[in-house]
């Protein structure tokens, strides 16, 4: 039996989304442990719980209801795409001290920015990504070495500057804490930068693999044999798709797709609560 070791020795995208997502849990961690908390005591005082809550409250149910609509996103755009922009909101919180400050302006804006950050959050862009750039063979096991490389990352980088502050028994300056997570945002934005779509990968040899070609496989080239369409079908395709997607009655039918599909599987609905 193969180990993960393997896995993610033949499919080094597969570690580089795996690092990533740990980079961006533990970066945001340590943010809001050493930085925001203790902020939020300051600023807040006894309505502490009470702000905090709320945020929460507003920041889970931004979550539910992008994360359908950022997941059929990142199918249009892009896993890359999709996951750089997932990065983006999730280091937005941070990087908002550095501008105003750690004042009650401050605090303010990173709330918001952080209610923002819940972007698609339930999408999994990182695991879908991941998922993308493994080899066929290795998805059973990739999907272990994923989580176990992305929560050793996490664990890793928030505990040892945790460990640090409770040995030394002093909170260390915010300021070199926020640089510390422009840091890592820049790594985790390189790793998402190399993750590039192989042009060898199957979804591409099926499209541009013909059936003369010396390496295409039978089955590629069965299903490359793709007859070519008239002009006036494609016009009328156009047409109708142009005049589908710009209908007032379509658009809102998209909008309304998740909950339709909640009430017809309503034991989804039921787990989705849970």
């Amino acid at each position: 039996m193969e180990s993960c070791s393997e896995v993610l020795c033949r499919n080094p995208r597969l570690l580089r989304a795996a690092v990533a997502a740990g980079i961006q849990a533990c970066a945001g961690a340590v943010i809001y442990a050493l930085v925001a908390g203790p902020l939020k005591t300051e600023v807040w005082e006894e309505h502490q719980s009470e702000r905090q809550s709320e945020m929460a409250m507003v920041t889970s149910a931004f979550s539910a209801l992008s994360s359908y609509y950022f997941g059929a996103y990142s199918d249009r755009v892009g896993r890359r795409t999709a996951a750089m922009i997932f990065g983006l909101f999730g280091f937005l919180p941070g990087w908002s001290l550095l501008v105003f400050g750690f004042g009650s302006n401050g605090l303010w804006v990173f709330m918001v920015l952080q209610v923002l950050a819940g972007l698609g959050a339930g999408s999994n862009v990182m695991l879908v990504l991941a998922n993308d750039v493994t080899e066929e063979d290795d998805r059973e096991l990739a999907f272990g070495s994923f989580f176990a490389v992305s929560t050793l990352v996490s664990l890793l980088g928030q505990g040892i500057p945790i460990l640090l502050v409770m040995s030394l028994d002093a909170l260390p300056n915010p300021s070199v804490v926020l640089w510390i997570h422009v840091g890592l945002s820049a790594v985790f934005f390189i790793l998402v930068a190399t993750i590039s779509p192989d042009p060898d990968d199957a979804d591409e040899m099926f499209l541009q693999r013909s059936p003369d070609s010396p390496t295409a496989s039978p089955q590629v080239g069965v299903l490359t044999t793709i007859p070519e369409a008239s002009p006036d079908l494609e016009q009328g395709i156009r047409e109708e798709d142009e005049d589908c997607c710009c209908s007032p009655s379509t658009t809102a039918c998209s909008l309304l797709l998740p909950f339709k599909i909640l009430l017809e599987n309503r034991r989804l609905g039921i787990v989705c609560l849970i």
